[in-house]
């Protein structure tokens, strides 16, 4: 599906400076061992479906704003979550959610995994300015892997837009990634979908971003050595 944009579309670095903003968006992501799912060398041969009965694990939603201002973003088990962000006279707001998996390889040989993900979506920015003045509404999507360490194994975006005059706007769409990690013995991987809005205005302006995950598939199984 193609984007419709009307306006003028710009990277704008300040957005990224509310809240935790940058590439690494989301990436700071932790559960407790409670929480962690156990995954062993049967279950990968077998192959895994998410969000499957039990839903996802990883299900994390927080927003931010400044004056006149609004950030929400809600984040459910079963593979939906969005993000939207409204700023006028000033304000800034911004808003994100992680959708996933977090698994603990029980293990103690490694194993070479295959990984699909199967993502629908869609997203919106406008932002109003008179000429020389920083108003933006930006929309960020990704998929990330973690692994032992904190270390990022793979990162692929999906969206990435930011919208400081006119609008922009993405129908619904579908998009899949097939990744390839190694899952060292007894070590914790996460398997995220992220997504992030932000919107930045001056007295005289106004932004607006939003972001809707309609539906989220994750499979694994063990790949070929």
């Amino acid at each position: 599906m193609v984007a419709k944009r009307t306006g003028v579309l710009t990277s704008v670095g300040l957005i990224w400076l509310v809240g935790c903003g940058g590439a690494e968006f989301g990436e700071g992501i932790a559960l407790t061992a409670d929480r962690q799912v156990a995954i062993k060398p049967d279950g990968l041969a077998a192959g895994v479906d998410l969000p499957a009965a039990r839903g996802f694990n990883v299900a994390e939603a927080r927003s931010g704003q400044t004056n006149a201002a609004s950030g929400a973003a809600q984040a459910d088990p079963n593979g939906r979550a969005s993000a939207s962000a409204k700023a006028e006279q000033g304000g800034d707001a911004w808003a994100e959610f992680q959708l996933g998996q977090c698994y603990v390889h029980r293990s103690d040989q490694a194993a070479p995994v295959e990984i699909t993900c199967k993502l629908g979506f869609d997203a919106s920015a406008s932002a109003t300015r008179p000429s020389g003045t920083q108003t933006a509404g930006t929309v960020a999507l990704k998929l990330f892997v973690k692994g032992p360490g904190g270390a990022i194994l793979e990162r692929r975006a999906v969206l990435q837009e930011s919208c400081d005059e006119g609008t922009y706007d993405r129908a619904t769409s579908q998009t899949s990634f097939r990744l390839n990690v190694e899952f060292q013995p007894q070590a914790v991987y996460y398997l995220i979908v992220a997504g992030r809005v932000a919107a930045a205005s001056q007295p005289d302006t106004q932004a607006e971003a939003t972001l809707s995950v309609k539906e989220l598939n994750l499979s694994l199984k063990a790949a070929a050595k």
